[in-house]
């Protein structure tokens, strides 16, 4: 490639330790890493059998590098990113313990979480034992939490979790997990928190601690946790608001991550995740409320990607829509997996529409739909074979 270019290392999963060929041979992984090439501009492309190509002539945020090596995640020590910092630093705040530590967490519920450690489960039966008496705790003095979740330390979107009755716990599943949770940075037991709307902020953090909002979003998801794309709310100045009560919640939460989050040396783009969740009727756990910092992801995000999205075809929805100050219109954004591999990643032009709303290829395969009304959006994204926004 041309040495002006950025070489992008699409090591999507590696805070999974899933190989970067392994994870870019499921074709979910591969439009995602594909719609991720499309944030920034040419000729910025990756090495590698499965080459990921920029076409765009200005990146979609100036933040973006433009030389250099670019990492999905640069915990990952193996990726060898510039301007990034020290691998083992980045692994510290995406770790799931600094969230639970560093942000604010619902009341009543800390008093169930407890955090192993990788040496803690080194030793299957001590392990095992701790996880049970911690689980049996959780019923002194009446009913506690009915469903746990015992979930790595390191990754995200709810793989390599187990989860189960409280009481009383499937042990040998808890027993299979333990190396493969102990690889993975370590363990978080904590109660299940049935979801009503999950939620999420990207942020950029300077080398110099600057921190920049880049918007915040609904999170669509499936019924097992499994991300699908955003949807949320853009005005006529492109700032972004997921729509949720909240949003200001959320956003403040997610500042205050990313400033601590700076403060112990990390830089570069980030997202916070965070949900409302209901009580279980079976559960006498914590009540319902915001979890507004579930996770802090040290790395490039699919809301950045989404955002990145919106931002390409920002001039055309104004255009097409006579967006003005004052009004906000709805949009969604999420990987069509199907989409052909010679698509245009720069393309903006409508792809069609319907009533009220327009679909744009903002950043192939990633579909970008933005209405005028919540319900003609999530109407014409469902008809397109696109995923639910309730």
């Amino acid at each position: 490639m041309s040495a002006a270019g950025a070489t992008l290392v699409p090591n999507l999963g590696a805070d999974e330790e899933l190989p970067v060929e392994d994870a870019l041979r499921r074709t979910p992984v591969a439009s995602a890493a594909r719609a991720w090439a499309a944030l920034f501009a040419a000729p910025a492309c990756s090495e590698g059998p499965r080459p990921l190509r920029a076409s765009a002539a200005e990146p979609a945020f100036t933040w973006l590098p433009q030389r250099g090596r670019v990492a999905w995640y640069a915990g990952d020590p193996a990726a060898r990113a510039d301007d990034a910092p020290p691998p083992e630093r980045v692994r510290a705040v995406h770790d799931k313990a600094f969230a639970l530590e560093a942000g604010p967490q619902p009341p009543g519920l800390s008093a169930y979480v407890r955090v192993y450690s990788p040496a803690e489960l080194a030793t299957a039966d001590a392990a095992l034992d701790d996880i049970a008496a911690t689980l049996a705790g959780w019923q002194r003095g009446g009913a506690g939490p009915a469903t746990f979740v015992c979930k790595p330390r390191q990754g995200g979107s709810g793989r390599g979790q187990v989860r189960g009755a409280a009481q009383p716990p499937d042990l040998a599943a808890l027993r299979k997990a333990l190396p493969r949770l102990a690889a993975r940075g370590g363990a978080v037991l904590e109660p299940w928190l049935a979801r009503s709307e999950d939620l999420s902020v990207a942020l950029h953090v300077a080398r110099d601690g600057a921190i920049a909002l880049l918007g915040s979003l609904r999170s669509l998801v499936s019924a097992a946790g499994r991300p699908l794309g955003h949807c949320g709310e853009v005005d006529s100045k492109g700032r972004v608001f997921s729509g949720s009560r909240d949003d200001d919640a959320m956003r403040e939460a997610a500042a205050g991550l990313a400033g601590e989050a700076a403060q112990r040396g990390y830089w570069g783009p980030c997202g916070v995740d965070g949900f409302r969740f209901r009580p279980d009727p079976r559960d006498a756990g914590p009540p319902a409320g915001l979890r507004a910092a579930g996770e802090f992801n040290a790395r490039f995000t699919m809301g950045i990607v989404a955002l990145g999205a919106l931002r390409r075809a920002r001039e055309a929805v104004r255009r097409d829509f006579s967006l003005e100050p004052g009004t906000r219109l709805h949009f969604a954004f999420y990987v069509a997996h199907a989409a052909p591999a010679e698509a245009d990643d720069s393309a903006v032009a409508p792809r069609g529409s319907g009533g009220d709303v327009r679909c744009y290829d903002a950043a192939a395969p990633g579909l970008l739909f933005v209405g005028r009304d919540a319900e003609s959006l999530a109407a014409a994204v469902a008809r397109a074979g696109g995923p639910q926004i309730r």
